[in-house]
């Protein structure tokens, strides 16, 4: 536990300190606990959610027990692709997921974008959609550390070659 928040996630206390991220008007970046935060994702209007969270067969589900269970408002359209770490296999599940968040930045949909702790997987996806999206490189890293200081976008991941 990190204050009086329970944590059977063992993420870091600076993650847990990090509150959803409002990128942009579109856009929204988050971990795990704010996928389950049911309130606040209505309270910032999310009509879209894309999990990126990997398989998680390490999580003793016991432990979650001060959680709901993992559920989406019937009102908010949900995707999920299941990035999972070493990222090679699932580099295509990640192109999908920026076309995704893509067409509902272009659509003006409000997406809320999460993996398990909003540090990797859900910005590196987020800095695509954005980039496709005819923001520079620059200025959706830009958008996106000014929110979430502590990420890291792994560029890599859209080197040709990679599908």
């Amino acid at each position: 536990m990190i204050g009086s928040r329970p944590n059977p996630l063992n993420l870091d206390e600076e993650t847990l300190k990090q509150p959803l991220s409002k990128i942009t008007d579109l856009l929204y970046i988050g971990n795990l606990y704010d996928a389950l935060d049911h309130n606040n994702l209505r309270a910032n209007q999310i009509q879209v959610m894309v999990n990126c969270v990997g398989p998680m067969t390490w999580l003793n589900i016991k432990d979650m027990a001060p959680f709901p269970a993992y559920s989406v408002p019937t009102d908010i359209e949900y995707y999920a692709y299941p990035l999972a770490q070493p990222f090679g296999p699932t580099i295509a599940l990640a192109h999908n997921a920026a076309r995704i968040v893509n067409k509902c930045l272009i659509n003006g949909q409000r997406v809320f974008v999460h993996c398990l702790s909003g540090r990797d997987r859900s910005p590196t996806v987020s800095h695509k959609a954005m980039v496709d999206a005819d923001y520079s490189p620059e200025k959706a890293e830009a958008l996106i550390r000014q929110a979430r200081p502590m990420v890291k976008i792994h560029h890599d991941w859209w080197e040709d070659g990679k599908v």
